[in-house]
This record gives C-alpha cells, structure tokens and sequence, in this order.
C-alpha cells in the first residue's frame, strides 16, 4: 500500500511523521532509483523511493541514524547549496550550477534531503517520490 506524502509549508514531509525515526538502509537500485528503508518511531517500516535520480550524496552512515526530517523542494524552492551537495561541487564560482538549477526547475525535479539529528546527511536530486510499506514491491 502506498503512503500518501504530505509537506508541510517549509517542505518537510509531515506525514509519515519521519521525526525520530531511523534511517536503516540505502540501496541504490537498477534504472536510476535510491530506496531508502525507515523504522518510524512507531516501528513501522517503510521504504521511500526517488525515482528517476539524477544525483546522490550521502555521508556518515552510521549505526543509529536519527532522522531530524526529510525535506522536499521542487521549481522555486530549489537551493542551489543543495544541487552542489549532490553534484559535489563548489556552490561559488562557477557558471554551471545556476545552468543546472535552472534545468531541474523546468524538468520538474525534487530535491530530497534526509536531515540527521545523528548520523547519515542525504541529498538526492531526483524525478518522482514514493512511499510504501517495507514488504511493498515500488516503482
């Protein structure tokens, strides 16, 4: 059964509540997509998955991952900041990053960040967002 996802005003995905929950896995999968496995602070597991991903950066996986939350932008609210995390290059200095924002806008990308109150920092620039039970086949 898929979630419905719900962002609040400044982005961050409100239902499923991801405050305090564990981040447990990342998997890349085949044609382009990042799974990303939850254990919410009720235990439910559950799977978010960015589709059609364009970039990835994550950093200090670690034993414990706690999730501060999960933010969402799209068209306007894309922070360049967050497209040089994911590309890994300098945000100052160059002609390609507002080249590259200014795409993402008119290709109607997201930007997912996986905020850590401990532990793994995530940023995916990628097509389309989901969200399902752990045992749910997606995509």
């Amino acid at each position: 059964m898929s979630h419905e996802i719900g962002i609040a005003p400044g982005g961050e995905i409100a239902v499923p509540n991801f405050h305090d929950a564990k981040l447990m896995g990342i998997s890349l999968l085949p044609e382009s997509a990042l799974s990303m496995l939850i254990k919410t602070t009720d235990g439910k597991m559950l799977r978010l998955l960015c589709e059609g991903m364009e970039r990835l950066c994550a950093v200090n996986f670690r034993e414990g991952n706690t999730i501060l939350d999960i933010t969402v932008s799209s068209g306007d609210e894309i922070d360049a900041a967050d497209v040089a995390r994911a590309y890994g290059v300098d945000e100052m200095g160059s002609d390609f990053l507002p080249k590259v924002v200014l795409r993402l806008i008119k290709e109607k990308r997201f930007v997912v960040k996986v905020n850590p109150s401990y532990g793994c920092a995530l940023t995916c620039i990628c097509a389309n967002i989901l969200i399902g039970s752990e045992s749910q086949s997606l995509g």
